[in-house]
């Protein structure tokens, strides 16, 4: 196995440290218990000697999409933005120690905001997607939330694309694919590189929407962010009409997806853990007067979970899983309720293969 040319040295990383080079060659490195290493997304870290991880080494992934925006002069919530995606790299040391992590979870939705309880005419927006991971398994793949769709009072989006995820089938394709793509590095002796696929962010909720009568429509949610698994779709909510306290709240920000993990080394001794999941979706935005609950938006989906592949002597603690969606109180009184709830996103994947049989 390759373990890089040990051109940086030994080094200690005694205080928080943020990397920016996507390639890093060590002779020995340590990170120490309570600290930090952050590394891009797209990264290969190798050390020829002891990789010593007590603290945490965080890979960070693409920033999450912008929720709907609604300006000041108008009274309806903006949406929650999305969550940032985990990121992706190949970690491969000739010894690891310690009890520490290797982090790329990706990051929960924010909350949608409720309206201003003024009733006033407000115009809408339409959240950002969330930041595209790469496609390079298929030329379809998209691993980014789904770009939240928003429609003026009494118009729900119908765009299937506003309200889903990424289909199950094109995840289940790229896991396949990706797998090929793996056992091709590993049986080449581990002279060419892996392909790193990056995980997608989620997409920020909608803003809500209202008429000059104080009809509102809450703003959708975004969609999660997928990876290895899918990212849940966002919800949606219905129209309410009434009084001030319905102008329509912000949808919750999709969470991110889990990053890529793949990890090799002939001889680990210590009890590091692997963290690929999905980050949790944003709550609804919802306000509460007189009794009633008014046009409360939709919640953020889920982030799908991550991969984790670990090519070693032994395996190690890991988790992939699919993040929750984001919570909403159903409307009462004048208010209306969920016309679609958000889902969560889907489990990921983690894998090993003894090192063993390619030696």
């Amino acid at each position: 196995m390759y373990y890089g040319t040990g051109a940086l040295g030994s080094v200690t990383i005694g205080s928080n440290t943020t990397l920016t080079a996507r390639e890093s060659h060590y002779t020995n490195l340590t990170v120490n218990a309570g600290i930090t290493l952050t590394i891009p997304d797209g990264s290969f870290l190798f050390v020829s000697g002891t990789l010593t991880l007590n603290g945490t080494i965080k890979v960070q992934g693409a920033a999450g999409g912008a929720g709907g925006y609604i300006n000041p002069n108008t009274y309806a919530g903006s949406g929650g933005n999305g969550g940032a995606a985990g990121g992706s790299a190949l970690i491969q040391a000739a010894t690891v120690a310690g009890s520490g992590t290797i982090n790329a979870s990706g990051d929960n939705g924010s909350a949608g905001s409720p309206n201003t309880g003024v009733q006033q005419n407000s115009s809408s927006t339409s959240g950002v997607s969330g930041a595209s991971g790469s496609l390079v398994v298929s030329p379809t793949f998209k691993s980014n939330g789904q770009q939240a769709v928003s429609g003026q009072y009494g118009a729900l989006p119908t765009v299937p694309a506003a309200y889903y995820g990424i289909a199950d089938d094109l995840i289940s394709y790229n896991s396949v694919q990706y797998s090929v793509l793996l056992n091709d590095y590993l049986f080449s002796g581990f002279s060419r590189f892996p392909v790193l696929v990056s995980a997608g962010s989620g997409s920020g909720g909608v803003s809500g929407t209202s008429d000059n009568s104080g009809n509102g429509q809450g703003g959708a949610g975004g969609a999660g962010g997928s990876s290895f698994g899918a990212g849940g779709k966002q919800g949606r909510a219905n129209a309410a009409a009434g009084y001030y306290y319905y102008e329509g709240c912000g949808g919750g920000g999709g969470g991110g997806a889990g990053g890529l993990i793949i990890l090799g080394s002939e001889n680990i001794t210590g009890s590091i853990s692997i963290n690929a999941n999905g980050g949790n979706g944003g709550a609804a935005g919802n306000r509460t007067a007189d009794g009633n609950t008014g046009c409360p938006g939709g919640a953020g989906g889920g982030g799908g979970g991550g991969g984790v592949y670990v090519i070693a002597n032994k395996m190690v603690s890991a988790t992939a899983n699919g993040g929750t969606a984001g919570t909403f109180v159903a409307g009462s009184g004048y208010g209306a309720g969920l016309a679609l709830p958000a889902e969560d996103g889907k489990q990921g994947l983690i894998s090993f293969v003894s090192v063993g049989l390619f030696k």
